[in-house]
């Protein structure tokens, strides 16, 4: 009969005495050995991995981002508006066409932002805008600035027309065009 070296060498170490002792056939313990033997080795595998990566250490390996604040003041304008699901990609390309690539064009523009929520029966679109001042804002949308520009198609589209807009001071912004 040919056993493995290592179930030879677990007999072997075990020898016949002991064997009789614990009341387990030879083949049972070299099995048992065997399994510890792969655990064992498993868990060395893991512990050189975790030592040559830094996985697992009291050092987290993923890089560290430092996030400071602006250094420029930054206004983001943001307009929200729904619209039936039906009619919801047809507003989609208008209200692209129309109305955000002419915001971006406005001189002062920092850069715009188009997002789309689907509610069910209703799609909400926000807009949001970058600006580096509040005077800049009034240079483009007047005096009362806090009321929104309605595109002509608007009241054909939305549920309700918008009666504000908000106007945030941002703080911090990681994205790398924001930096």
């Amino acid at each position: 009969m040919h056993l493995p070296a290592f179930r030879l060498a677990i007999i072997f170490i075990v020898g016949k005495r002991k064997v009789a002792l614990y009341g387990l056939s030879r083949i049972t313990l070299a099995f048992v050995f065997y399994r510890l033997f792969v655990s064992m080795r498993r868990l060395l595998f893991f512990f050189l991995l975790s030592t040559l990566t830094g996985i697992g250490s009291a050092q987290d390996p993923s890089p560290t981002v430092s996030i400071t604040p602006l250094k420029q003041k930054l206004i983001a304008r943001e307009w929200r508006g729904k619209v039936h699901k039906e009619k919801a990609d047809e507003y989609a390309s208008y209200l692209l066409r129309e109305g955000v690539n002419k915001l971006a064009a406005i001189p002062g523009n920092l850069g715009v932002q188009m997002f789309r929520l689907d509610e069910g029966d209703t799609v909400e679109f926000t807009v949001i805008s970058y600006w580096p001042s509040i005077e800049a804002i009034k240079r483009y949308a007047g005096e009362s600035y806090q009321k929104p520009h309605q595109l002509p198609k608007d009241p054909e589209y939305l549920i309700e027309l918008p009666q504000v807009v908000r106007h945030y001071e941002v703080l911090v912004d990681s994205r790398e065009e924001g930096r």
